[in-house]
């Protein structure tokens, strides 16, 4: 028939493809999309007060806030607290400069030198009061332990009365204008301290030379 073609084998029409649809390439994400204002625009707009979320201070305000700052508006507590740690921090500079004198840095290396029977009374004394308390229900104990104790007091007189007699010695020879006041107790209250206790602390061996 006319409406058909006969079937040949092997032999066939090549299958038509159907173009490719174009697809739109997204615009890159650093790229916006619309229209950019310029940057000479951006940079001349004025900041408004809604940008920073508060409005502008005054010069006064903000010279207020400057002045509590560098002086703080404290209460009665705060302020005798305050005044109290002024007070210990000159008492401590005023005690430096008074420490310092060469004077006193002479004392307290003389004392320091030596061996002193007046550093050790601390201890006898406390020992002797406790043989004392133990032994009141005797009177023998009571009465050594009254003798032991004014021994200690008058070694302790001559001890001190005898350092004091030779440093004056020392002094008149190395610092010919030092004075003498106050240096008297400074040396009892030396002697009298233990060793590791005394302020300030030795800066030299004992025997050693000053």
């Amino acid at each position: 028939m006319a409406l058909f073609r006969p079937y040949e084998q092997g032999k066939h029409e090549p299958i038509r493809q159907k173009p490719a649809r174009s697809v739109a390439t997204p615009a890159s994400p650093s790229e916006p999309a619309g229209p950019q204002p310029d940057a000479g625009t951006a940079a001349s707009a004025p900041r408004t007060a809604e940008s920073k979320g508060r409005p502008t201070r005054s010069r006064a305000e903000a010279e207020a806030a400057r002045m509590e700052r560098l002086h703080p508006t404290l209460t009665p507590k705060q302020q005798r607290a305050q005044t109290r740690v002024a007070d210990r921090i000159e008492r401590q500079r005023r005690w430096e400069a008074v420490e310092s004198t060469p004077e006193r840095a002479l004392l307290r290396d003389y004392v320091d030198a030596r061996w002193t029977f007046t550093e050790f009374i601390i201890p006898l004394a406390l020992v002797d009061m406790a043989v004392s308390i133990g032994g009141a229900r005797w009177s023998t104990v009571s009465m050594i332990t009254s003798f032991i104790m004014t021994a200690i007091f008058l070694g302790m007189v001559v001890n001190i009365a005898w350092m004091w007699w030779r440093f004056k010695g020392e002094l008149r020879s190395r610092i010919p204008q030092a004075r003498t006041r106050g240096l008297f107790m400074e040396m009892m209250n030396r002697m009298i301290t233990i060793r590791r206790f005394r302020r300030p602390a030795p800066r030299i061996e004992r025997g050693a030379s000053y």
